[in-house]
């Protein structure tokens, strides 16, 4: 016979249950209602359940055998309210990482489209040229800083908020999003592992260290390479993205195009500056 210690029924006696419980209304009569019974004593109900398991007759071997409804139906409450729990916390983290890789997504976006506008085209190579003490340095570390988030996005590392993070936990449970086929959305990231791999060699020998000169003997990167791939991630995360969440996202900078507009005001007071002097 189980027992609890008079001084643990002391302290647990205070504490009730509001679990909705089956209530045996006697002649095989059974409902639900609430039962107000001490913590210490519902204690004492399973340890006494677990303690008839093996005890029943062959002929008591289908349905519930020795378990009370009282007995099953606490024990099935505990269970589901725990699994619930874990779902729970396995849906705000998964929302969480989402979160956090849209972010690194976008900044590599932002990095990217400000060092596209900074590219010496014919139209501002002058401007760029008097002014290269600031361009040259801007157009270099956007470039490095680009290269550091998209490897942080395609990371193996558990810590990184990586699309293979995602492809993990939705492997794990693909209720999180109905109707996604990770493999083929990992196939497609893959398609770009020789761009990839050449922005992480760069990354590796460079780009986290820019404040050394590390000679860096790469693969060319070419820009439309990079451009195909990233637009290929975001196509990425807003499958992603709406199979979860319902919700798809722009990647434009809500201040796109500002570079350009820098670099043009630049190039006419350049010609103002010149005009005067002419006169």
């Amino acid at each position: 016979m189980w027992a609890i210690p008079r001084s643990l029924r002391g302290a647990l006696a205070p504490l009730k249950t509001d679990f909705p419980l089956p209530l045996d209304k006697g002649r095989g009569v059974q409902g639900i209602g609430l039962i107000n019974k001490p913590i210490y004593a519902i204690i004492l109900d399973i340890l006494w359940g677990y303690s008839s398991i093996g005890r029943a007759l062959r002929s008591h071997r289908r349905g519930r055998g020795f378990e009370s409804p009282y007995l099953h139906f606490l024990i099935a409450s505990f269970i589901r309210e725990k699994n619930m729990g874990k779902d729970e916390g396995q849906v705000t983290e998964f929302k969480s990482l989402l979160e956090e890789l849209r972010k690194q997504l976008l900044d590599a976006c932002i990095h990217f489209e400000i060092w596209e506008q900074l590219w010496p085209t014919k139209q501002v190579v002058d401007v760029i040229n008097r002014y290269k003490g600031f361009f040259l340095p801007a157009r270099n570390a956007h470039i490095d800083r680009f290269y550091i988030k998209v490897c942080n996005v395609v990371s193996n590392k558990s810590s990184q908020p990586s699309f293979y993070r995602v492809f993990g936990i939705l492997n794990a449970n693909t209720t999180l999003a109905p109707g996604l086929d990770v493999r083929s959305l990992k196939k497609r990231l893959k398609s770009h592992k020789k761009t990839l791999s050449a922005i992480e060699q760069y990354r590796n020998k460079k780009g986290a260290h820019w404040d050394m000169e590390i000679p860096v003997q790469r693969k060319p990167i070419l820009f439309g390479d990079c451009k195909r791939m990233l637009e290929e991630l975001q196509n990425i995360f807003n499958e992603i993205s709406g199979a979860a969440t319902k919700n798809v996202w722009s990647f434009k900078p809500i201040q796109h195009g500002d570079t350009n507009a820098l670099l043009n005001h630049l190039n006419e007071l350049r010609g103002i500056h010149k005009s005067r002097l002419k006169h």
